[in-house]
């Protein structure tokens, strides 16, 4: 059982591996107010190793929630976790505290969420998208982008953002980057979908240009979708 005397090694042995270069590189792309000590993910996969997933009661709650790289590692012993109802219930919680792009994206890539249970996921999904939380629903469809591009979700994956009420950008990116995927699902049903929901100018414009982006598509198409762009007032 981790105690605060072996945490404390824990986050020493975490400040050996902080190289100054890699921080200030981190400084530029994330937004926190968490210290970034400028840790590789490489060691952050290793000390989480070190943490049994089974301890989680005990380990979070000496978490001391005061570094980036710190916050991470609490992420990735939380998507160990085996039973659906305790991760979802730890993860919840972890979502309240995460404050920038990169934790939330890269813990839940983490998750690494078999087909049966998606179904289970989804009631947990539509409470996020309700928070006031800017993180805790970009979270949810972070899930869905990672987890639920299939075709048999894309009514789900519709009905969830035509409910998003958040304008803030890490949201709208994030749903950018979903419904550019559901181009590739169903392309009639996608732009459909753009044409006759109030989606908010800045989420449809970013969607045409992220499928625009692709190499999938060709140079004819990408003009076609360019038409579509609607210019902001």
């Amino acid at each position: 059982m981790i105690t605060k005397n072996t945490y404390q090694t824990f986050i020493e042995e975490l400040k050996s591996y902080k190289e100054d270069k890699y921080r200030d590189f981190s400084l530029k792309l994330i937004k926190t107010n968490y210290i970034i000590l400028g840790v590789r993910t490489k060691y952050l996969d290793k000390l989480a190793k070190k943490i049994n997933y089974k301890d989680i009661d005990n380990y979070y709650k000496l978490v001391n929630f005061k570094y980036y790289e710190e916050v991470m590692i609490l992420g990735f012993v939380i998507a160990k976790i085996k039973d659906n109802n305790t991760r979802i219930k730890y993860f919840t919680k972890f979502i309240s505290k995460v404050d920038n792009w990169a934790i939330c994206d890269m813990v839940i890539n983490r998750f690494k969420l078999k087909e049966e249970e998606l179904p289970s996921y989804l009631p947990y999904l539509k409470k996020y998208i309700n928070s006031n939380h800017e993180f805790t629903i970009r979270a949810a469809y972070v899930f869905l982008l990672n987890y639920y591009i299939d075709e048999k979700y894309l009514d789900t994956i519709f009905d969830l953002v035509s409910k998003n009420k958040n304008n803030s950008y890490y949201v709208m990116m994030a749903i950018a980057w979903l419904l550019s995927y559901c181009y590739f699902l169903n392309k009639k049903k996608l732009l459909n979908f753009l044409e006759n929901t109030n989606l908010n100018i800045f989420i449809y414009n970013k969607t045409i240009m992220k499928i625009r982006e692709s190499l999938r598509i060709s140079k004819e198409e990408k003009d076609r979708l360019k038409l579509l762009l609607k210019k902001c007032n």
